[in-house]
């Protein structure tokens, strides 16, 4: 049956039918929606508007109304008509009772009792169809319950051969297990035996061994008690010559060691005079800055009172220095007039009379010491300076000036002997650096001149080739001039060494470093040439002045580096291909040689084969010899010679043999290892040396050709 439900709508009029299928329930749709489906037929003369449909001869006059409200459901029967055909004052039952209604009526009812007959024909079908497909189905699960019936027989009867093999395979299981037992307490009592006798054996082994190694020991200590003898005397005298050379050498030990007390009291010295005259140029220039800002009328920052109350400033009566001048001396560096001094004056009686006092005492004592290396004394009131200038700390009369302005001026000379005065009422370290900065931008001809970034750094560029970082330090008030020596510190430890090495001798002094130094950053993996410049005792065309030198200092010190890499690495190069040889000629060498050995090496840090070079020509013998054994687990050294392990090369042409002990070689007594490692490495390539050497008791000098290996 079909899952949709249908109206079916007959027009009197024309005696036309109309069979509506709709979705879902009928008594949902509305009167109005019903007019619009009949409109939308193309065969329905009557637009919806005009369109009365009527239920049992009653019209349906509201549209909104469902059609569940009038007691329409699915096979109802309607009838439409048009708006003007309709009489309201007629009667309906007698147009519905009219023999055309009446037989249009009949004709809707057989159709729909023809379509009832049809479902029911085509339900009675399927429902056979499905009376036969179950009992199929029934049939199919009959045979598949005899045939699982079946397979559960079978099943039983291999689930019971099963059980059967399972218990054959019990009994067996144990059977083996029994087996396994005699067979392992079988296998203990024969590694039991076994070991009983290897112990035996070991047992036996050790004490030939140790009696081997006595009558050995007796017999060498015979030889070496006459040989001791025979040396006695000369070695006596040899003593008495040694303690002569040795006395002459602690006097002139003693000579130098006092000559180098004196020399580092000197340096002590003349560190601590420095220290106190950079102290002193300080506190001048802490007193200049304090008379500035007494002069604006402003008050001093903390900083600024902080460090004067630290050397003692009299805060109660502040100093009235009427005026502060710096004088050009006739000292000339580099072809540039220097400023070099600085009177004072003013009211400070108590703190000038007490600086006058030290510095008479320590004037004093300059004049009292015997080794006085300087060339020139400063007189009584007078402090060197950096650059050898006294600094007069005496009183002047402030009232002889006619002018504070003229006289409170800093006259500093440049190349053409013209006069740059500046104020120096108060010393600004910066101003010095920006000035440095504007003469080395006028010596390169820029048109605008040279700054300071936020980090009071600026980058040169010389050539291309070289990259300088001039860099002002407030703190220290220095100017820091610096470049990279190497932008890759080397990888390999002995390379890192030859490299620092070289850089700590070149920098001794720093006179070829332009006055500075070298410093490393392992972190950054560079390595830096430095300089700097004291800021308050320079001239503002220092930079420039020293720049040329420092480029001159870094194109040096850089090719020497490259240089000394580049040999670094043509000698690791010959190194490597020198051991490969050696290891091929000793690898041939030891497949002749067989060794019996009476005694155990400690390690192998004990024995070594000596001779063998490393890199470029080295002297060879071929003996690999130790001077430690193992008796009995504790562990022995010799004192007076090396045991030979094995030899080859020219020490086995020689004839020297295993087991001999080597007690002297190039009449040099042997005390370890080390000592003779060192005596054979001292050795000259193609000489004749003699070996003393005791074999079985007996004293042997054989003379061994010392060969080369490249």
């Amino acid at each position: 049956m079909s899952g949709n439900n249908t109206l079916t709508v007959i027009n009197p009029d024309d005696g036309k039918r109309y069979r509506l299928n709709i979705k879902g329930e009928v008594g949902r749709l509305t009167i109005g929606r019903l007019k619009q489906c009949l409109a939308a037929a193309s065969s329905c003369p009557i637009p919806a508007a005009d369109q009365i449909i009527k239920f049992n001869s009653t019209p349906l006059n509201h549209d909104d109304e469902a059609c569940a409200a009038y007691g329409i459901t699915n096979g109802s029967t309607l009838t439409v008509e048009h708006r003007h055909n309709v009489d309201p004052s007629t009667n309906h039952t007698a147009s519905f009772n009219s023999p055309r209604r009446r037989a249009l009526e009949y004709q809707t009812i057989q159709q729909q009792e023809v379509g009832l007959s049809r479902d029911t024909v085509a339900c009675d079908d399927t429902l056979q169809r499905k009376i036969n497909d179950l009992q199929d189905q029934l049939h199919s699960a009959e045979r598949k319950k005899r045939e699982l019936e079946r397979e559960k027989e079978m099943t039983e009867r291999e689930l019971n051969r099963v059980r059967e093999k399972e218990e054959l395979a019990e009994k067996e299981k144990q059977r083996l297990a029994e087996l396994q037992q005699l067979e392992a307490r079988r296998a203990a009592q024969r590694a039991s035996d076994l070991a009983a006798r290897r112990e035996q054996l070991r047992v036996e082994e050790e004490a030939a061994r140790e009696v081997a190694l006595q009558k050995l020991d007796n017999e060498r200590r015979r030889a070496l008690l006459e040989q001791q003898r025979a040396e006695y005397e000369a070695e006596k005298k040899r003593l008495e010559k040694e303690r002569e050379a040795y006395e002459q050498r602690a006097k002139e030990r003693e000579v130098n060691i006092r000559a180098r007390e004196i020399e580092i009291e000197q340096q002590l010295l003349s560190a601590e005079r420095d220290r106190k005259e950079l102290a002193l140029q300080r506190l001048v220039s802490q007193k200049n800055r304090l008379l500035y800002y007494d002069r604006m009328g402003m008050p001093p920052p903390p900083e600024l009172q902080q460090a004067a109350s630290m050397m003692e400033w009299n805060n109660s009566q502040p100093p009235s220095i009427q005026a502060a001048q710096f004088e050009n001396q006739n000292h000339n560096i580099n072809g540039h007039i220097l400023p070099l001094g600085l009177n004072v004056s003013g009211s400070m009686q108590s703190s000038t009379l007490q600086q006058q006092q030290q510095q008479q005492q320590y004037q004093g004592k300059e004049k009292e010491r015997p080794h006085n290396n300087r060339s020139d004394q400063y007189p009584n009131g007078f402090l060197g300076s950096e650059y050898k200038s006294p600094l007069c700390g005496s009183v002047e009369n402030s009232g002889k000036r006619e002018s504070f302005v003229t006289d409170n001026a800093m006259k500093v000379t440049g190349n053409d002997n013209s006069v740059l005065p500046q104020d120096v009422g108060l010393y600004d370290a910066r101003e010095n650096a920006i000035q440095n900065m504007l003469y080395m931008s006028q010596d390169l001809g820029l048109e605008k001149p040279l700054e300071f970034d936020d980090n009071n750094t600026c980058v040169l560029s010389v050539d291309g080739q070289y990259t300088l970082l001039v860099t002002f330090d407030t703190t220290t008030e220095r100017l820091f001039l610096y470049s990279t020596l190497l932008t890759a510190i080397p990888r390999d430890p002995n390379v890192r060494l030859s490299v620092y090495e070289f850089l700590m001798e070149g920098a001794l002094l720093g006179r070829e470093m332009c006055g500075g130094g070298v410093g490393a950053s392992l972190k950054n993996d560079f390595i830096l040439l430095s300089t700097s410049i004291y800021l308050p005792t320079s001239h503002p065309t220092t930079l420039r002045t020293i720049i040329p030198l420092f480029v001159l200092s870094l194109q040096k010190w850089r090719e020497k580096l490259q240089q000394l890499l580049d040999d670094v690495h043509a000698e690791n190069k010959t190194v490597n291909a020198n051991d490969s040889d050696v290891k091929r000629r000793l690898k041939e060498q030891s497949t002749d040689r067989s060794i019996n050995m009476t005694a155990t090496p400690v390690s192998a840090q004990n024995h070594n084969i000596v001779g063998a070079g490393h890199s470029g020509s080295k002297p060879f013998i071929g003996i690999e010899a130790t001077d430690s054994v193992v008796v009995n687990g504790v562990s022995s050294k010799y004192e007076d010679g090396v045991l030979v392990i094995s030899v080859t090369g020219p020490a086995a042409h020689a004839g020297i043999k295993p087991h001999d002990f080597i007690t002297r070689i190039n009449g040099k007594p042997v005390t370890s290892l080390r000592q003779f490692q060192h005596e054979v490495s001292n050795l000259v390539g193609g000489a004749v040396v003699p070996f003393v050497v005791d074999r079985a008791g007996h004293k042997l000098v054989v003379s061994t050709k010392v060969g080369l290996v490249s």
